[in-house]
């Protein structure tokens, strides 16, 4: 984007300078600069010359400045890649403990994202390690509702792969309340309240699993006929 613009400017300064030159060729100006004992005397068009020279040479010293902080930051962006790619291989192989790893250095070699965190997370959840995985999920609510929200549904989604029922309802309920609609956090709060035996509340929750589609007819059906049975269970 900054060097379209420089392109355009530049662009812009020739056609003026091409349009004006007829005018200066006729009359260049003239411009006297006294400075202590110093006098300087020029015609405009020398001047304005002079100043597009000085501003490229400032631009291009500018660049040789960054230069090599721009290549330090592409390396690092190039090594936390790698680390990245490595990790989400890892993972997908099963490779818990290489997984882990390899995206706790892309985390912190790059910019912290909620993304890096969140895979990392799983990698410590599937070795048990329940301290590192709060630990990657709390650094991974970086703020903003829509982060704080994955990070919250990733940790009731562990929770409940784990059979904490009650820990992950909990969460779940807050969870359902900002957004009563989402599949993922209806078919986990429905999962609860069955493995729990709320069937009140499982049965007040149908028509949202149906509307939402985590379940089709048949399913509902399934599930009534399956409430109504545990549910006489636990009259007798």
């Amino acid at each position: 984007m900054k060097r379209s613009f420089l392109l355009l400017l530049v662009l812009a300064l020739l056609l003026l300078a091409g349009a004006l030159a007829p005018l200066f060729k006729s009359d260049p100006g003239h411009v006297l600069i006294n400075f202590g004992d110093w006098t300087i005397e020029t015609s405009v068009l020398v001047l304005a010359t002079a100043f597009l020279i000085l501003w490229f040479v400032v631009q291009i010293v500018v660049w040789i400045w960054r230069m090599p902080l721009e290549t330090a930051r592409r390396m690092r962006e190039q090594r936390a890649f790698k680390q990245l790619e490595k990790g989400l291989l890892a993972l997908t192989e099963g490779d818990w403990n290489a997984a882990e790893k390899a995206l706790e250095k892309s985390a912190s070699v790059q910019a912290r994202t909620t993304a890096h965190y969140l895979a990392a997370a799983q990698a410590a959840d599937s070795q048990d390690a329940d301290e590192r995985r709060e630990y990657y999920l709390e650094q991974a609510d970086s703020g903003g509702a829509k982060k704080r929200f994955l990070v919250e549904l990733t940790r009731a989604r562990m929770l409940v792969a784990n059979d904490k029922f009650e820990a992950a309802q909990s969460i779940l309920q807050d969870l359902k309340s900002r957004r009563g609609k989402h599949p993922q956090v209806l078919e986990l709060l429905s999962r609860c309240y069955r493995e729990t035996g709320q069937w009140d509340e499982l049965r007040k929750l149908l028509p949202a699993l149906s509307k939402a589609g985590v379940m089709d007819e048949d399913q509902v059906q399934a599930l009534r006929e399956e409430m109504a049975v545990n549910s006489l269970r636990s009259v007798t």
